[in-house]
């Protein structure tokens, strides 16, 4: 018996596997590519990507109408009940973005308005920057 050495392998994808660049980001020369399926299809709103899942919810409603078995329509109704959980979460990501909470040691009343809260950060920033340069009279959201 001889021992021949095993061959090494190369790394990297198989050439011809198609799973070779499916998702991640990858770098090409000087740039970086993003390949998840959203950003491929170029969806980079909230608000698209929830206009996008209606029209699909849709769409698949009236194409449902035309089914002739049941499991045609099972496989609607699944279809458009995954989608419709998709839409809800989404919906919610949304709503999230759209509140802010305020600080806990901001004490909020009746007669609580912004420029209270301008002054709860002036004065909570005013022990590591210098705001006496600021004039106030500039200040867009005094009246």
């Amino acid at each position: 018996m001889t021992d021949q050495p095993t061959p090494s392998k190369k790394r990297g994808a198989q050439p011809g596997n198609l799973n070779a660049v499916k998702h991640g980001l990858y770098i090409e020369g000087r740039t970086i590519r993003n390949t998840t399926p959203i950003e491929r299809a170029q969806l980079t709103d909230l608000i698209d990507i929830i206009n996008h899942l209606k029209h699909y919810i849709n769409t698949t409603y009236e194409e449902g109408l035309k089914n002739k078995t049941i499991d045609q329509f099972n496989e609607t109704l699944r279809s458009i009940s995954i989608a419709s959980t998709g839409l809800y979460r989404l919906i919610n990501l949304h709503n999230q973005f759209q509140n802010t909470t305020l600080p806990a040691d901001f004490v909020v009343t009746k007669k609580t308005t912004i420029m209270n809260l301008v002054n709860h950060y002036k004065n909570k920033t005013s022990g590591v920057i210098d705001l006496d340069d600021v004039d106030n009279d500039q200040d867009p959201l005094k009246s």
